[in-house]
């Protein structure tokens, strides 16, 4: 490697101890690794009668900070809530064509993006049952 002086002249006879002072040769560096933010929301249902039939209804409420898509699946259908921005709730209802529902569980798969990288969330709500006779 040739190095030059201030004045544009080469330094032909330069050694490797010359060209990095003392002081310069350790490098201390600190990397803070952060976890990428979980999607934070509450998933609760309950259930109605529309015409002597049952309706089950699934509340998601948005509690972080970042939009999200949500993928609710019952054992009556599932429905996708894409855009859910921050504070928000978006209900969604299934129509289990019944008049009586048994008690069970719903689920919601929430996914949003932190720093470009996917990051999932699945949370479970039970239901009651419910009779519309």
């Amino acid at each position: 490697m040739v190095y030059f002086r201030q004045d544009a002249s080469p330094i032909l006879d330069m050694t490797d101890a010359e060209w990095l002072a003392d002081a310069n040769r350790t490098l201390i560096a600190t990397v803070k690794v952060v976890a990428p933010e979980v999607p934070t929301f509450a998933l609760t249902t309950a259930s109605r009668c529309v015409a002597g039939k049952v309706t089950l209804v699934a509340t998601l409420a948005h509690t972080g900070d970042v939009a999200v898509d949500a993928l609710v699946q019952s054992p009556y259908g599932s429905s996708q809530a894409n855009g859910l921005a921050a504070g928000k709730s978006n209900s969604v209802t299934f129509s289990t064509r019944l008049g009586a529902m048994e008690a069970g569980a719903l689920t919601a798969k929430v996914t949003t993006s932190v720093n470009g990288q996917p990051v999932t969330k699945t949370c479970t709500a039970e239901y009651s049952a419910r009779s519309c006779g």
